[in-house]
């Protein structure tokens, strides 16, 4: 099967790579039809793992190629991956495909997250008569786990009038509908609710365990007992019930402030904006921690931060704690030296080689002859490193552990002045 697809963003590019892998030949749109596939993808900011060596084998296989707007609409399958602000732009592609397919029968699958409505309203761009359908995938992929999330759904909601555009879209899919698969068939309305619900209730449940942990750690009770017998109860589950210093990510993160404005537009409800300001306060929870502990003067002061990015396994450092906690730790004189496995071409960027902030690829440079350690990305490889030799690099033994990684026992037992998110036991 043949598909186009129109945007740069990051559902785009992982339906182009995992589809090619099942044999569909892709066509990814664009004005520069003589530039090589992977530096369209370098010029964006995506750094999805396992992401470039698809699209490059996909190139290679001849499963990935490029097409010029003009050429592209003549096909009859096509995906939207536009950004949130480009549904102007959505609805002209979409016009200009209706103008040149009068006779045709064309399929828009729309995975742009453009709000409750919008692909209703490109449909509109059709004449009332065309049998040409707008559907909408309201996929539930998180970066750093896309293409496996994608490749191996466990559920798909899929909004759409017309039954053939259903079967077409099964088709595409193919054997990455496993038999396991839940499929909902709904309006394409229902599935633009689904996606924010869904994305709605993880934030809540977010907020809420962070607001019981900074609670837990005022009584004197250690939030990881309370969440795990949370997460016992079968009418609550484990899922998504780590405090920590916040959360970020720039489309999941977009997606919640939408559902806010429908929901205090349409219900006069402040739910979830509440749910948004109190997670930027938790963003800076260890800075503020950092600041109270040198009785709230850092100027001169050298910290190390490991983890930049807002989640393991993603480049990406839109809407991270790290860039709170750095943007207050240089507003106060201080100087950060800066860790994290991918993230780094990001922070240089972001700061512009700014003459307090030195991003290293070595952890244990960053900890050299630094003040206090806050650790605010939960990377795996952190946990790899001895907590004894951490104590001898830094001039100060003080951790600030923003996603609960160490155990606090052990690290008190070294003599660490150690600060968690709901435990608190420095010494």
């Amino acid at each position: 099967m043949e598909l186009t697809i129109w945007g740069q963003e990051l559902v785009g590019w992982v339906a182009a790579a995992v589809l090619s892998q099942q044999g569909h030949n892709i066509y990814w749109v664009t004005e520069q039809t003589d530039a090589d596939i992977l530096s369209l993808l370098d010029s964006t900011t995506i750094n999805e793992p396992q992401l470039k060596a698809l699209v490059q084998e996909g190139s290679q296989s001849g499963n990935i190629g490029l097409i010029s707007p003009q050429q592209a609409l003549g096909n009859d399958r096509h995906l939207f991956a536009l950004a949130a602000n480009e549904l102007l732009l959505a609805k002209s592609y979409v016009a200009q495909i209706a103008a040149f397919n009068d006779d045709n029968r064309v399929h828009i699958i729309n995975m742009s997250h453009f709000g409750v409505g919008s692909s209703d309203d490109l449909q509109r761009q059709f004449p009332e008569q065309s049998a040409s359908i707008v559907s909408y995938f309201a996929e539930n992929m998180s970066e750093g786990e896309a293409i496996s999330q994608f490749a191996s759904p466990s559920a798909i909601t899929f909004g759409c009038h017309a039954s053939w555009a259903t079967k077409d879209f099964r088709a595409l899919l193919g054997t990455l509908i496993a038999p396991s698969t839940e499929f909902f068939e709904v309006t394409p309305r229902e599935a633009e609710l689904t996606k924010f619900a869904i994305t709605g209730m993880l934030a809540l449940r977010i907020g809420f365990i962070n607001e019981m942990a900074n609670l837990a750690e005022q009584l004197g009770a250690d939030i990881d007992i309370i969440r795990r017998s949370m997460g016992a109860d079968q009418r609550i589950g484990p899922h998504y019930l780590a405090p920590g210093c916040g959360f970020g990510g720039g489309n999941f993160s977009r997606s919640i402030r939408g559902l806010a404005s429908l929901l205090e537009r349409n219900q006069q409800s402040a739910l979830l904006e509440t749910v948004l300001e109190e997670n930027e306060k938790q963003k800076e929870l260890p800075f503020r921690r950092l600041w109270q502990y040198f009785d709230c003067n850092l100027k001169g002061r050298t910290i190390a931060i490991w983890g930049a990015s807002f989640k393991p396994g993603s480049a990406s450092i839109d809407g991270a704690p790290s860039i709170r906690c750095i943007d207050a730790i240089i507003a106060q004189g201080a100087h950060v030296q800066v860790h994290d496995p991918e993230a780094l071409e990001n922070v240089r960027s972001h700061y512009q080689y700014h003459p307090q902030v030195h991003a290293t690829d070595n952890k244990l440079e960053a900890l050299r002859n630094a003040d206090a350690l806050l650790l605010l990305t939960d990377w795996p490889e952190y946990l790899d490193i001895d907590h004894h030799v951490v104590k001898s690099e830094l001039i100060t033994p003080l951790i600030i552990d923003g996603r609960n990684m160490f155990d606090y026992q052990t690290m008190r037992d070294s003599g660490i002045d150690y600060f968690g998110v709901g435990k608190t036991c420095a010494n």
